[in-house]
């Protein structure tokens, strides 16, 4: 049974053990920028599946996706808008905020501020990730981002 909590980071709620955990998952990754808690957090034969239809296999794969987003933006914030959970999932609503200091892909560094927000559905098993759904508008960054190259 899926249980619903609006949270803040500060406040964890009990009983919801998938929610703690993607909760510590995005504090620790996303806000703390811990390599080493990617691979405490997630199973190295864990599947992720980001926007665009990609495939991510295991924890090597995702640090080194994680790695490259934060060579490029080196100043991202992330905010936990909301944030649901129950034994063995868990759905965290996110804000990004970064400045892009590096390449992205093929794009080179713009400078260029960006805000996005997205959704990440998680599920859990043992307190590791072992599958991940990614929801929100990569190409539109990809596009802002690409528009501000050609400047």
């Amino acid at each position: 049974m899926l249980t619903i909590r609006r949270i803040s980071v500060r406040t964890l709620v009990m009983n919801a053990p998938a929610q703690d955990l993607a909760v510590q998952w995005f504090e620790r990754v996303w806000q703390q920028r811990s390599r080493e808690a990617i691979f405490e957090l997630m199973s190295e034969t864990a599947v992720g599946h980001p926007e665009g239809g990609q495939i991510m296999s295991g924890s090597a794969d995702f640090a080194r996706m994680h790695e490259q987003f934060m060579t490029a933006f080196p100043d991202l914030s992330l905010r936990i808008l909301h944030a649901v959970g129950g034994e063995s999932e868990a759905c965290v609503h996110w804000e990004v905020r970064g400045t892009q200091m590096g390449a992205f892909g093929p794009l080179p560094a713009t400078r260029e501020l960006v805000a996005f927000t997205g959704m990440t559905y998680l599920v859990f098993q043992n307190g590791k990730i072992i599958e991940g759904w990614d929801c929100w508008d990569q190409s539109g960054l990809v596009q802002t981002l690409a528009a501000k190259s050609t400047e």
